[in-house]
């Protein structure tokens, strides 16, 4: 339930929607009433479908029964004081929306992703008196709430289930080429949704770069226009990879743009040519 996105939560959903056992259906942004208040994943239980080997997010998928609302607190926006209680919140009002459907105890769950580990919760639990019950490999219950609550740590879970994809979403660094094609497809490439413009896109963007082999990089950044290269660089990394005599045609270059009279005044400043 974010107050607003992220481009790690869009890119974050197409990889659910895309890795999710055939037996869970994966909406993203649904709004949960008439005020724009959007869970980040609502997953619904569909009958007649199997699990599916190799599904992102293995361990989840056995511990909800019908739906699940997620939240997935990235990088970009990482938990903050108070979200265990804003997600308990749009728990219920999901729940009243469902209420003549959702009728057993266990029919919601709600699911907290993290980027981060999950003792940042602590504060929180205590202030509730909830407390975690790991269950293993990254997952957790909480105990004490109303509703089924798990927490994932996306780092955890990364190792224990070998996805190197679903790390790139925590701290880990892609290997695979699988994963930076998949990345590459849906951060770098054309999207049908821009992101480009929400928060996270640079880091999402780092988080490729960093991964790959310098001849990896170069193919890249060749598929780049030279404002993108250059963005978020200040003036000294920009010139930090130039020789002394590209330095001073780079320098040049912009007194060049420079009105006459302006640039008359630093030649004098500066003793000449």
């Amino acid at each position: 339930m974010s107050t607003g996105r992220t481009a790690w939560h869009v890119v974050f959903a197409a990889l659910v929607k895309e890795r999710a056992p055939p037996d869970v259906e994966v909406r993203a942004e649904v709004q949960l009433g008439a005020e724009p208040q959007r869970v980040d994943l609502l997953l619904l239980r569909k009958t007649g479908e199997g699990h599916q080997p190799g599904a992102v997010l293995g361990g989840l998928w056995p511990l909800f029964t019908s739906d699940a609302l997620v939240e997935f607190k990235s990088v970009t926006r990482p938990f903050r004081r108070g979200d265990l209680v804003r997600l308990l919140g749009y728990g219920a009002q999901y729940h009243v929306g469902e209420v003549d459907r959702l009728t057993a105890r266990d029919s919601l769950t709600l699911v907290l992703v993290l980027s981060r580990p999950i003792d940042r919760l602590a504060s929180d639990l205590t202030r509730l008196d909830w407390h975690i019950a790991p269950i293993g490999d990254g997952y957790a219950r909480v105990v004490g709430c109303p509703y089924p609550l798990v927490v994932v740590d996306i780092d955890a879970v990364a190792r224990a289930e070998h996805d190197d994809l679903l790390g790139a979403f925590g701290h880990h660094t892609m290997e695979s080429r699988e994963s930076h094609r998949w990345w590459q497809e849906h951060v770098m490439a054309a999207n049908p949704t821009d992101i480009r413009e929400l928060d996270g896109y640079e880091e999402m963007r780092r988080k490729l770069v960093e991964s790959l082999s310098p001849e990896e990089r170069k193919a890249v950044l060749a598929g780049l226009g030279p404002a993108e290269r250059l963005a978020g660089l200040d003036p000294v990394e920009r010139l930090a990879g130039l020789g002394p005599a590209e330095r001073l045609a780079a320098v040049q270059e912009v007194l060049d743009t420079l009105p006459a009279d302006l640039r008359a005044v630093l030649r004098r400043r500066l003793g000449g040519d």
